[in-house]
């Protein structure tokens, strides 16, 4: 509704000739007034014409009466029951027409009586009146004696105040948006426009920044965006049906449902009830009969770089390598880039802080289903073969330049599939494979999450994916590192399709497939069975990074790095440690217990308590203790 000055006064002119109009119509019905004369009604009506060419916009009683489709007799109606609200003694004409002083209120007698074409179908509970709440029946009274009365709502619409009805107060305006509409946003207004007319009243809009794009659409077709979270819906969800009904058609509005999954058979009666434009904002597509769906994709790479250079002003020149690295690895409605750049930018290190803040905006869904490890190793305290580290290295400058390759150079545009980073880490436990992990996502400054996948695999049948999905949901827009331990849980050679079981279990293995290629982070797959993955499944991953068990050089070279700086050591014979045939696992293991019991002791660590804990890491593995290399030279 146009909300100015002018419009205001104008429309409040109009409005009081129009409530006028109607005391004189009583009045002359009545014979209250013996000077009033039928040619009186006349001039109020060319004053009324002439009031509706001074509006420089629709007033809003023709906004109403175009929105509703009002026939005659209904738009009389409900001035009828604004003047009771409005003007003073109107109750008295009422009771002198009804012939009765008890009826000082408008009924459907009166109404039927003194408006022209009067007809009971727009005074029955299926026509819109009183569906959508515009009058109300008050009264025990017959249908024609019983009082009726317009809604507060409607009464302050038609008096030109644009005030939300007061028993909606879980719907919110949505905040606008002045930032140019994203071409997300330009998409979702297109087939908005192109879905008036359809059967379906309901749109999900499914993937990220749904409530933006939606916000950005509504101000391009010219609608008012408004929200509610599902949770919040009421009870009986029909009533609630009807009365948003009337405030769609009041306010030009469109309504979004957030986190519909959380209240979904309140949000499935809303969709079967509505006839208003509904939309729903989804991270996955809920099962809704006659809905129509738009998937959002991520924005484009260089309009969320733009994003970050406006957020950022003059502190951008310096980053935007930098920048185009965050827009391509994490997902942030505008509103988050604001909000980070602005704390960034008064931090002594802006590079640093923008990816700490972008981090941390973005790992609370994941937090809730996956293990984040927060580690500081770096590439020296790697101690693997040079064949596996330069594999490991690879990875990281894939993870790096991805944005570069696939969408600088034009790879993205040939390849559809298969953008995801995937890596197997191969080998025995404690080699090494999870170290390696937290190296990577420690250069690429990510966060790691590590998942059991044997702790996804379901038996029921369509549950193993579904846990897949929330996983894979979550970490979207994150950009973190994902390491799927135990993956033979999943990627052991396929079975023969014997029984639905076995084809859902076929099926599990190409779901996760899927989930990895689609996936714009990187993935490791952890597994100690080399050997048991079905080569069909070895095709689809990038990169395959073997990690052996430890030679003797790899093995002095891991006891060196074993012990931190500050503590404090008698001198240790690394030539004799390097003897044990241990894993970098064991060896950072037998490495604490011994620092803890010299703790306990007060001595510094010595030989002697590195062989007790050694002896205590073969035992708890059950293997034979080697007291020939524990008691030779050295100890």
């Amino acid at each position: 509704m146009i909300s100015s000055a002018q419009w205001q006064q104008a429309n409040q002119e109009f409005i009081e000739i129009a409530l006028e109009r109607v005391r004189f119509r009583l009045a002359l019905m009545a014979g209250t007034d013996e000077n009033l004369l039928a040619e009186d009604i006349a001039v109020l009506d060319r004053r009324l014409v002439a009031a509706t060419e001074r509006m420089p916009a629709p007033s809003a009683f023709h906004q109403l009466c175009e929105s509703f489709r009002l026939t005659d007799f209904e738009a009389e109606l409900v001035l009828l029951c604004a003047a009771m609200e409005t003007l003073p003694r109107f109750g008295d004409l009422c009771a002198a027409c009804q012939g009765d002083p008890l009826l000082t209120f408008p009924t459907f007698g009166l109404a039927m009586a003194a408006l022209p074409n009067p007809s009971w179908v727009a005074v029955s509970p299926a026509g819109v009146l009183r569906k959508l709440r515009l009058i109300e029946v008050e009264g025990g009274l017959s249908l024609v004696r019983n009082r009726i009365r317009i809604s507060e709502r409607l009464l302050h619409f038609l008096l030109g105040l644009d005030i939300l009805e007061p028993s909606l107060p879980f719907v919110t305006r949505c905040e606008p948006v002045d930032t140019p509409a994203s071409a997300m946003a330009l998409r979702l207004r297109d087939v908005t426009m192109a879905w008036v007319g359809h059967r379906a009243r309901t749109m999900q809009i499914v993937g990220q920044n749904a409530e933006r794009c939606f916000v950005e659409a509504c101000q391009c077709i010219g609608l008012q965006p408004f929200r509610v979270d599902a949770v919040n819906l009421p009870e009986p969800i029909e009533e609630f049906a009807d009365v948003w009904a009337r405030e769609a058609l009041l306010t030009t509005g469109a309504l979004l449902v957030t986190n519909p999954e959380a209240n979904l058979p309140a949000v499935t009666k809303l969709a079967a009830r509505a006839n208003f434009p509904l939309y729903l904002a989804t991270s996955e597509r809920v099962d809704l009969p006659d809905t129509v769906d738009t998937y959002l994709d991520p924005a484009p790479t260089a309009e969320v770089t733009d994003l970050w250079v406006r957020a950022l002003g003059d502190k951008a020149g310096p980053l935007l390598g930098e920048l185009e690295i965050l827009s391509e690895t994490f997902r942030l409605n505008p509103d988050q880039i604001q909000g980070i750049a602005d704390l960034a930018g008064a931090a002594p290190d802006v590079r640093a802080a923008l990816w700490d803040g972008c981090r941390a905006a973005t790992r609370r869904r994941l937090d809730q289903i996956a293990h984040r490890i927060q580690s500081q190793m770096r590439w020296a305290d790697l101690v693997v073969a040079d064949d596996t580290k330069a594999v490991l290295t690879d990875i990281a400058s894939h993870v790096r330049n991805r944005s570069r390759v696939y969408g600088e150079w034009g790879f993205g545009e040939r390849n559809v599939r298969g953008l995801g980073i995937s890596a197997l880490f191969a080998g025995p436990s404690g080699t090494g494979k999870t170290l390696a992990a937290e190296v990577i996502a420690g250069e690429l400054n990510l966060d790691l999450y590590v998942i059991d996948l044997s702790q996804l695999v379901s038996k029921y049948i369509g549950e193993t994916e579904k846990n897949l999905r929330r996983v894979f949901q979550a970490a979207e827009g994150a950009g973190a590192v994902l390491v799927f331990d135990e993956a033979d849980a999943v990627f052991g050679q396929r079975s023969e399709v014997r029984d639905s079981h076995d084809r859902y279990a076929n099926m599990e293995v190409s779901y996760l497939l899927q989930l990895t290629e689609s996936y714009r982070g990187l993935v490791i797959l952890t597994t100690n069975m080399r050997q048991s993955l079905d080569q069909a499944f070895m095709r689809r991953i990038r990169f395959v990074a073997h990690f052996a068990f430890p030679e003797y050089a790899q093995r002095r070279a891991m006891w060196e790095r074993a012990f931190p700086e500050r503590v404090p050591m008698t001198e240790l014979d690394y030539d004799a440690l390097a003897k044990l045939n241990l894993t970098g696992g064991n060896i950072r293991s037998i490495a604490i217990n011994a620092a803890f019991r010299a703790a306990a002791e007060g001595t510094p660590v010595t030989m002697g308590q590195i062989a007790i804990a050694a002896r205590a890491e073969f035992a708890k593995h059950d293997r034979p203790v080697p007291e020939h290399e524990l008691s030779g030279d050295g100890w």
